[in-house]
């Protein structure tokens, strides 16, 4: 058995050797939304008291590009369920980047801290609900069961955002150390 660790601050499809990247130029916008969108305990947090981007570590800064880039992909799927188009081309193409990005071949970066660690169950656990949600069968077919599973993949995928930000928090890391 071969154990590869990704150290990246990209999550990484190995099998295509793709990284789920997010251009420059958005990297500072994805930031901003996660900091600026606090769960209720830290509502008023000041955002300088936030680590900064070059702070963050490598698996936060994954999270944030991850959950920025597959965002677009979940409101397309929403459109498509909400208004029941479940014969557009793009369920397909749509549920196979979820298939990829949830696939286990494509790899999380290694925890860098203990914060890390519990970072790093939350996203594992929410790339699995992607993979699966990638890999739902004939969704025209099982409609409610598709709806429900996806709201649930849409709530989880917002809490990532939230569990980042706490750990960006400086308030957070002041009660927690």
């Amino acid at each position: 058995m071969i154990h590869i660790t990704n150290y990246s601050d990209t999550m990484i499809d190995i099998l295509a050797a793709e990284a789920y990247k997010l251009e420059e130029e958005l990297i500072e916008e994805a930031y901003h939304f996660f900091i600026n969108n606090p769960p209720a305990q830290l509502l008023g947090t000041d955002p300088n008291e936030y680590r900064t981007w070059d702070d963050a570590t490598n698996l936060e800064r994954a999270m944030i590009q991850i959950v920025y880039l597959i965002a677009p992909v979940l409101n397309e799927l929403d459109t498509i369920a909400n208004h029941e188009l479940y014969d557009h081309e793009a369920l397909p193409i749509l549920l196979e980047e979820f298939k990829k990005v949830g696939s286990p071949t494509t790899l999380i970066p290694g925890p860098q801290s203990l914060l890390d660690i519990q970072l790093y169950d939350n996203m594992s656990a929410v790339q699995m609900m992607w993979g699966q949600l990638g890999q739902f069968e004939s969704p025209e077919d099982n409609r409610e069961e598709f709806i429900e599973y996806l709201q649930l993949v849409r709530e989880e995928t917002t809490h990532l955002v939230g569990r980042v930000n706490y750990t960006l928090s400086e308030e957070y890391h002041s009660h927690r150390c």
